[in-house]
């Protein structure tokens, strides 16, 4: 149950809601944030039957090419007839306590009108930097019939790592400098991440990169080999990004069925 703005009680029905009503979801999704308590139970109630929506974390440093990433991995999954959500979590000032939820903005412009929905979310003030709200915004979204939704982190701080409390599989973009990888091996990024995708390979020389992260497989245990989890490309050009999803999709839809 919930409160509508008058103060009346009405029944949550999230399986109502039409998927091309962004503007009913954004609310839904607003109410959901503001009181997540209220919403849990009737979301939960529902089964998805045979579906298999699939939830993908994509993470990394700022300015390893974390939005650009999406948008072309967006694309690709657009084109397999994919409904796609994406929420970009933004960082919330200490200070102020407002977010400018301006991640949205590096995103396709054209995405909405192709289908997609696209929602920025203000991250916690605390040191966890996913909201709590976030397991019921996705259960919500996979309810009105998305079949792909992506969550970009904020990429900063130890924090970030919790994401994959929420998601299927999670996505990381190393950084290219020594002192980003030095900061995502205390962060444990590494234990978490399913693939990594390492981006930029048409204007910086990835060698250290790669074999940075070829040692670091040495090192951990790990459920798939080193070019089973690795990929290089460019979200830029859109080189390797295909591949590496039609990667990601058969090894999702082979471990559904194992």
């Amino acid at each position: 149950m919930f409160s509508s703005n008058d103060g009346s009680i009405g029944a949550f029905e999230p399986s109502n809601i039409n998927i091309n009503n962004y503007t009913e979801i954004a609310k839904t999704i607003t109410s959901i944030q503001n009181n997540s308590k209220k919403h849990w139970e009737a979301i939960s109630e529902y089964r998805l039957g045979n579906r298999k929506p699939l939830t993908i974390g994509v993470t990394g440093a700022a300015g390893v090419g974390k939005s650009t990433f999406i948008n072309k991995f967006t694309e690709i999954a657009l084109h397999n007839k994919k409904r796609v959500a994406i929420l970009a979590i933004d960082p919330t000032s200490k200070f102020s306590t407002g977010s400018f939820l301006g991640d949205r903005l590096s995103f396709n412009g054209n995405f909405p009108e192709k289908g997609v929905f696209i929602r920025s979310i203000a991250s916690p003030l605390d040191a966890n930097s996913i909201p709590l709200s976030l397991s019921v915004i996705i259960k919500f979204l996979i309810i009105v019939g998305y079949d792909l939704i992506i969550v970009e982190t904020l990429g900063v701080g130890q924090s970030d790592v919790e994401i994959n409390n929420f998601v299927d599989i999670v996505i990381v973009i190393p950084s290219h400098e020594s002192i980003g990888w030095v900061q995502q091996m205390k962060s444990s990024h590494h234990d978490i991440a399913d693939y990594y995708f390492i981006n930029k390979c048409d204007v910086i020389n990835i060698n250290a990169t790669y074999n940075s992260l070829k040692s670091l497989f040495g090192m951990k245990m790990s459920k798939r080999t080193f070019q089973d989890s690795v990929a290089v490309g460019s979200a830029k050009s859109g080189d390797g990004i295909e591949e590496f999803y039609n990667r990601v999709i058969t090894n999702s839809e082979i471990a559904d069925h194992e």
